[in-house]
């Protein structure tokens, strides 16, 4: 594949130049939930169906000639084919296992980050959306298949998440404390961090002219107080001399 085709692959899938295999089925696992055409709500700001599923053809070497539907459900159909969804559960482990466990090095805005419950949420909305306008869908992807898949998947990714598998230090041999060095953080994070600085300092910005604003309605206040002060002792004065000029007159 040319390069140029491969990078614009990855640019539609939101994927860096060194994405894996799995980086490559997780993206499109949810890019053509949220782009399929029964659910998509704003085609101007998510790549179309039909060029996510030519992105992932191109990036996997397979199901050429295919339509989008044919190489959507022969992906969804591999990866959900048992109950307990095992090729997705694998990805989904892989996944986890490879996330920097650093916070600071963690993209905040990952847009491949996968959410099981909400995407099973966006396939069974697909389903019953073509059930509704007399589509096909696949016998070997029910309702109640989809939705014991998505459970399973919950279930053990929360068991995976409390109880981590350890690897019990060999007795008569001390256990090296491996030192963690933070790893280069990549385009995406960068330009994460530099959008939450700006968002950061127009946060500031908006609140200085805010206290501007309040320092000059403030002041304003005090100089009309200032002013009916000073009028009011005119006032008085002027009134007293009257009263004095009266009392000399008699």
């Amino acid at each position: 594949m040319p390069k140029d085709d491969k990078q614009r692959s990855l640019d539609v899938l939101g994927l860096e130049r060194n994405a894996s295999k799995n980086d490559i089925r997780l993206a499109f696992f949810k890019k053509s939930l949220y782009s399929y055409p029964d659910t998509v709500k704003n085609n101007s700001e998510m790549a179309s169906f039909t060029e996510v599923t030519q992105a992932y053809s191109n990036l996997s070497d397979g199901s050429d000639g295919a339509t989008p539907d044919e190489v959507f459900f022969k992906f969804f159909q591999e990866v959900l084919k048992d109950d307990n969804a095992q090729s997705l559960r694998a990805m989904l482990q892989e996944h986890d296992a490879t996330k920097c466990a650093d916070d600071e090095y963690r993209c905040e805005e990952d847009d491949n980050e996968i959410d099981i419950e909400r995407e099973f949420e966006r396939l069974l909305e697909i389903l019953k959306n073509r059930k509704k306008k007399g589509k096909d869908v696949p016998e070997d992807m029910t309702q109640d298949k989809v939705v014991k898949c998505r459970d399973n998947l919950v279930r053990q990714r929360e068991e995976a998440k409390k109880d981590p598998k350890k690897q019990a230090p060999k007795k008569g041999k001390q256990q090296q404390v491996p030192v963690s060095k933070p790893k280069p953080k990549s385009k995406k994070q960068l330009l994460a961090e530099q959008r939450r600085r700006e968002k950061e300092m127009e946060k500031i910005a908006v609140e200085l002219e805010m206290k501007k604003k309040e320092d000059e309605e403030k002041e304003k206040i005090r100089k009309q107080m200032d002013a009916e002060k000073q009028k009011r002792l005119e006032e008085e004065r002027k009134k007293t001399e009257a009263e004095a000029r009266r009392q000399r007159e008699r």
